[in-house]
């Protein structure tokens, strides 16, 4: 992506982070939601022309969309939707495919420990070898001019009660809304944001000394109220902090560090 679509792709993100943090959100509904909706814009070319028209003011289409799908979906998924319709997208496909993401992120979302994103990681990634070292399941499972039940149905042969249900459900979108890509590329982009999904997980902290088990007790715990979910932490000695922490999680980086303080005086001044 390029230009506005970059831009209002992180937006659609964060907006995406804020609706998962509320206390009543359903992860998997809001994934599944998500993957319904994008399958309707890309199978109606007028309705994905309407979302993403730049003449139309940003309220008509988040209003139009929104119209369209009361009802329909839950409310935090509208407040999700409504984020990306009033976004400026370069091309239409650009919302399409930001909107598959947000159901793969959405979907993930409801696994909260680094073990299981880790086996759905690997899952992901044994599937994708099987795939491509046997030509005749990627050639059956790539038949679009067949009926899906009879994609899905295969997949059922191979993958019941040996994958997580994450997994599944992932695998199964893949193979049902290839979306223009050949399976071994959707899987290896559903498998980008389980590794991103599984970074925000980990909490990367600088420290001049070593956190006693109470101190790491008190950080970790601190983390996973703020986020939601579990947070373990990655602790690294670094003198150049001088005292305080640095705390990275995702692209969220915290730094009450006396060096980090200097330097913003410094700044201050300088300014």
């Amino acid at each position: 992506m390029q230009g506005a679509s970059r831009e209002a792709a992180a937006v659609a993100v964060a907006g995406l982070e804020d609706a998962l943090r509320s206390p009543d959100a359903d992860a998997a509904m809001i994934g599944d939601d998500l993957f319904a909706v994008n399958t309707l814009i890309t199978s109606e070319p007028s309705l994905r022309r309407a979302v993403s028209d730049p003449s139309r003011s940003s309220s008509d289409r988040a209003g139009m969309l929104d119209a369209l799908l009361a009802g329909r979906v839950t409310p935090d998924t509208r407040t999700v939707l409504g984020v990306v319709a009033r976004e400026r997208w370069t091309r239409p496909r650009d919302l399409t495919d930001t909107l598959e993401e947000l159901a793969v992120r959405a979907t993930i979302a409801s696994v909260t420990t680094r073990s299981e994103l880790d086996a759905i990681e690997d899952e992901l990634f044994r599937f994708r070898q099987i795939v491509v070292g046997t030509p005749a399941l990627r050639t059956a499972l790539a038949d679009s001019a067949g009926p899906a039940e009879r994609r899905v149905a295969l997949l059922d042969s191979l993958l019941d009660g040996k994958v997580a249900a994450v997994t599944r459900r992932l695998i199964d979108q893949a193979v049902r809304h290839p979306r223009g890509r050949t399976l071994e590329v959707a899987i290896d982009d559903y498998s980008r944001v389980v590794a991103e999904r599984r970074e925000r997980l980990i909490a990367h902290v600088r420290s001049v000394t070593e956190l006693t088990d109470q101190q790491r007790d008190r950080l970790a715990g601190a983390l996973s109220r703020m986020y939601g979910h579990e947070v373990g932490l990655n602790v690294e000695i670094d003198p150049s902090v001088v005292g305080g922490l640095s705390v990275r999680l995702g692209d969220e980086v915290f730094d009450a560090t006396i060096a980090g303080r200097l330097d913003e005086a410094r700044r201050r001044l300088a300014g």
